[in-house]
């Protein structure tokens, strides 16, 4: 993209830090410009990888992609939609902790650990949290 493209949108919002879904806002709000986002195949980029993501304890790692999902539900979509996507991360921690009580849960993370996280990621989107 070029520098003006860049400038006019703002760049990366940088509310989706530390990770996830600031690329994704920004392929959003591109087309929402009126601009092209063309996959060129041919390209090849070396991810030097999850620096930041490598960083956060399973129960960040959980919270921040499920509220940067909720962050990007609510500027992009409707709000019936957003209220069908909380229901779902909602149903979708209930599904995990139940697998996680039968020894269906992450690996290497310890059952109670599991539990605590899903939770804290089922009332935040029922709501119950900073910036929910």
């Amino acid at each position: 993209m070029t520098r003006a493209v860049w400038e006019k949108l703002g760049g990366m919002d940088e509310r989706f830090f530390p990770v996830w879904f600031e690329d994704v806002d920004l392929c959003a709000r591109l087309r929402r410009a009126g601009e092209t986002i063309v996959y060129c195949p041919a390209a090849r980029f070396t991810h030097s990888g999850a620096h930041s993501v490598s960083q956060l304890t399973f129960a960040e790692r959980q919270l921040h992609w499920y509220a940067n999902m909720l962050r990007y539900a609510r500027k992009h979509f409707a709000g019936w939609q957003v209220l069908t996507l909380r229901l779902g991360i909602v149903v979708g921690m209930v599904m995990r902790s139940i697998a996680s009580l039968f020894g269906g849960g992450p690996k290497g993370t310890p059952v109670g650990v599991a539990l605590r996280a899903y939770a804290r990621v089922a009332a935040f989107a029922m709501g119950f949290g900073a910036d929910s």
